[in-house]
């Protein structure tokens, strides 16, 4: 009997950490900041290709990207992330080793969403983006990750779902079975139970070439959470994220960091020092122009010491720039691109088989 009680508990609270993917970003307002190194295989002959490709252009802009890979394999890659999302609005914002600048910005709310990168921000209606400028939406792998902190793996975002069965348990070891999407993933979690406070921790969850670890569990601000992830796939892909902050923000703190940000305006979240410290240590921290794409007449907002001007997309500084790219250079990035995307593929096999269980569930 004391052993069916405590199968139900457990039970009760697997459904309770679950059910907050579809609360997430919405009637659950969160704010965490988070470290992440990255690592993936990289064998010697890919390595020889993207050094033969770019050995004539030593000043070529995607030579960074190049070292990137690199890295990925030597030693990894270290970002800072940043997210923030409430009733609808969201900012999340990252700081990667090897980019120029590092740091990456995006955000929306009310169906529109805009995305800062170096001194331009781009505002696009995110249901209808204009052709040629889908923008990858990063607001969902984001909350990914937040979720990994708070439920170890148990939840997804909609519209998936994991249904948990408790299937074991034993002293204060449990074990719970989930099966998702067409063809079925079938993923293990185990974990162990603190009847006194009446919660439990996951230690890992498992699909077919993955396995998620998850410690460092205790209270943060009010969130039970893990603090450390650790992610290995079959094929060398590495990933570990390690929590640093996380807390509800208020209603006004939200819609203030997911408005768009305003050319010649410092933005309010990177104005702050202990937040802009979290996210960027190198951040841009003032726009000085804004692409409008969400008519059909695109225009562009330019600051500059005279003020504001707005101008049609075709004259601002960052299109001008593109045109004088040689057609040379751009056949090479191309290149280059394709065969980083292959390297990156073909070691994330796990994520292409997740990516397809969600496209038939």
């Amino acid at each position: 009997m004391v052993a069916a009680q405590t199968i139900q508990a457990v039970q009760a609270w697997v459904d309770e950490r679950s059910s907050l993917g579809e609360q997430i970003g919405g009637s659950l307002a969160i704010e965490a900041s988070w470290g992440v190194n990255m690592r993936i295989p990289l064998d010697a002959e890919t390595a020889r290709d993207l050094s033969r490709d770019l050995s004539a252009y030593p000043d070529h802009p995607l030579r960074g990207r190049q070292q990137q890979v690199r890295d990925a394999a030597e030693k990894g890659i270290d970002s800072r992330r940043f997210l923030v999302a409430g009733n609808g609005r969201w900012r999340i914002a990252k700081d990667e080793r090897g980019q120029d600048p590092t740091n990456w910005h995006s955000g929306g709310f009310d169906g529109d969403s805009w995305m800062w990168y170096k001194t331009e921000v781009t505002l696009v209606n995110a249901s209808q983006p204009p052709k040629g400028r889908d923008y990858p939406d990063l607001r969902f792998e984001y909350l990914s990750d937040v979720l990994g902190f708070l439920t170890g793996g148990l939840a997804e975002l909609p519209p998936l779902t994991r249904r948990w069965k408790v299937t074991d348990y034993s002293g204060s070891k449990w074990k719970a079975i989930a099966t998702v999407g067409e063809p079925p993933v079938t993923y293990t979690a185990e974990g162990s139970w603190d009847a006194a406070a009446g919660r439990g921790v996951v230690h890992s969850v498992t699909s077919p070439g993955t396995r998620a670890e998850y410690s460092d569990w205790r209270d943060r601000d009010g969130f039970w959470t893990a603090g450390r992830i650790t992610l290995v796939s079959d094929s060398g892909y590495r990933w570990i994220h390690v929590l640093k902050d996380i807390t509800t923000p208020t209603k006004d703190r939200v819609v203030a960091v997911a408005q768009t940000p305003t050319p010649g305006k410092p933005d309010p979240l990177l104005a702050e020092s202990s937040s802009g410290e979290s996210v960027s240590a190198a951040a841009i921290t003032t726009p000085l122009s804004l692409v409008d794409l969400r008519s059909g007449e695109p225009t562009a907002v330019i600051h500059s010491p005279d003020g504001l001007t707005q101008v049609p997309v075709e004259e601002t500084p960052q299109v001008k720039a593109r045109r004088q790219l040689r057609w040379a250079g751009w056949a090479i990035g191309v290149s280059l691109a394709i065969l980083i995307c292959a390297v990156w593929m073909r070691t994330n096999r796990w994520k292409v088989t997740v990516q397809r269980t969600k496209e038939h569930a």
